[in-house]
């Protein structure tokens, strides 16, 4: 409300857009699935996490509408495991993964984006998917209910 009055230099001074997405808010996760969707379920599920996940695959990556997730309170985090570099949503970065973060950097993106990796590459597994909720569960980004 502050900020549709300009009164914004009233609000904490720290404040970031990451905060502005619901922590209750959907988790999405691109990357091509070396690990089936029930396991990593079960992953967030041990862990308390009651987000609504949704996965899409490594095709479903090329031409999922990215600007979707353009100031949009409603996605939590973006979880980017092997991605194909070129997508439809680069909006002129380098790759999917930079656009998506700089997106996140410059206010855009309301979610945390985080590289799934594992062996120092890009790829989604159990342990990567598991330290990458763990990492939202710390920062405050989802509440875990266990």
């Amino acid at each position: 409300m502050l900020e549709l009055l300009y009164l914004d230099r009233l609000l904490p001074q720290v404040q970031s857009n990451v905060s502005k997405a619901l922590p209750n808010g959907r988790i999405l996760v691109f990357s091509s699935r070396n690990v089936k969707v029930k396991d990593l379920l079960g992953v967030a599920k041990s862990l308390g996490v009651t987000n609504e996940i949704e996965f899409y695959d490594y095709e479903q990556s090329k031409t999922y509408p990215y600007s979707k997730l353009e100031y949009n309170t409603l996605i939590n985090a973006v979880l980017l495991g092997a991605v194909p570099h070129s997508t439809s949503g680069t909006d002129g970065y380098s790759s999917l993964v930079v656009s998506l973060e700089r997106k996140a950097e410059e206010g855009v993106l309301y979610a945390r984006v985080i590289r799934l990796s594992a062996n120092n590459e890009l790829k989604l597994t159990k342990e990567s998917f598991r330290e990458a909720l763990k990492k939202l569960i710390s920062e405050g980004n989802i509440r875990a209910h266990n």
